[in-house]
């Protein structure tokens, strides 16, 4: 997959998902991990941003993981579709705040967003 083909689109799927569907209770949640200074990613060259908003994590935070979807998921997982691309599900994993894409499910390539930047979400 080259994913960065995909970035747009990804980007206005994540975005539509974190302004219209997030509770907020889930996205205080989140971003309360995100202060945690402990559980910040090395080596990314993240700040946080205490007044993150969905526009700009979507334009800061995408990642391209060289993971797959599958590998993440956890069995107590609960994925949600945000979206579609090119007929193909963009995945929530509520409570974990991880949005990833994939052409395949089990693919080792990926695009991600965490609400919790530049913390590692839950479980990561």
């Amino acid at each position: 997959m080259a994913a960065h083909h995909y970035l747009k689109e990804f980007r206005a799927v994540v975005l539509k998902h974190m302004q219209e569907e997030i509770d907020p209770h889930e996205w205080n949640t989140l971003r309360a991990m995100a202060a945690n200074g402990a559980n910040w990613v090395p080596g990314k060259g993240y700040t946080h941003d205490p007044l993150a908003t969905p526009e700009s994590l979507a334009r800061s935070a995408i990642n391209f993981e060289d993971t797959s979807v599958e590998a993440i998921c956890r069995p107590e997982d609960t994925l949600a579709e945000a979206g579609l691309i090119d007929g193909l599900p963009v995945y929530y994993f509520s409570g974990r705040g991880i949005y990833m894409f994939g052409e395949v499910f089990d693919s080792d390539e990926a695009l991600s967003l965490w609400i919790t930047t530049p913390a590692w979400p839950p479980g990561w």
